[in-house]
């Protein structure tokens, strides 16, 4: 069985001053994997073990607490340019933990803010309902954290991380892809060559899906 991930990458933030909107997005994002069987949602707040762990108690206000105290960008619990990191975790059994990453609220154009989501073997993604449900969250994640880019892939394919749009010179294809309509400006000429010979490629809520094998022009 294989480990899968989402990723989304957005842009900087406006101000730290947007701090109560970025954090509602995130919120948001996050609280929307709630709706994913209990033994995979974001159920606890990251620790440096296990055994420090707290039960996460989801709602606006101690998210917000939470980020200001754990994000690791603040000083004295002021809005930051630096952005908040924060993390969860689904399950106390690592054989079906998922792992909830979550950056926001950086405000340097060099660094980009990020949500990243391990999805465990314990949830089968060859079963067609699992494969179902984890389409329906990257559609709802994209519309709520406004990404450039993001995408569901499998460990396997490691070496497609990274989108690499300044100089095209390769773009990997996942299962579930999305760009921004700027990103696209950028390398719709790339994407069309890659999917030239892939009839089975299609868009669906402005997600480019493969149903088979990711894409890579180094391949």
């Amino acid at each position: 069985m294989k480990w899968y991930e989402i990723i989304m990458w957005r842009g900087a933030e406006n101000s730290v001053s947007d701090f109560p909107v970025f954090c509602e997005q995130g919120f948001k994002t996050i609280t929307l994997f709630n709706s994913l069987p209990e033994q995979f949602r974001p159920n606890f707040l990251r620790a440096i073990s296990k055994k420090r762990a707290k039960a996460m108690t989801w709602d606006l206000e101690n998210f917000r607490e939470c980020l200001l105290k754990k994000g690791g960008g603040s000083l004295g619990g002021a809005p930051s340019e630096l952005g908040y990191s924060i993390g969860f975790f689904s399950s106390m059994k690592d054989s079906e933990a998922f792992g909830y990453s979550l950056h926001i609220g950086d405000t340097n154009p060099m660094f980009v803010n990020s949500l990243i989501i391990r999805i465990s073997p314990a949830f089968d993604m060859g079963d067609e309902q699992n494969a179902e449900t984890m389409k329906k969250l990257f559609i709802q994640a994209v519309r709520e954290f406004r990404p450039f880019w993001g995408c569901l892939k499998s460990e396997s394919k490691a070496h497609l991380d990274v989108p690499k749009f300044e100089n095209k010179a390769w773009h990997p294809v996942h299962w579930l892809n999305y760009y921004s309509p700027e990103t696209i400006q950028q390398i719709e000429g790339l994407l069309e060559e890659l999917l030239k010979d892939v009839p089975s490629a299609y868009w669906e809520d402005k997600i480019l899906i493969l149903p088979h094998d990711p894409l890579d022009d180094r391949d």
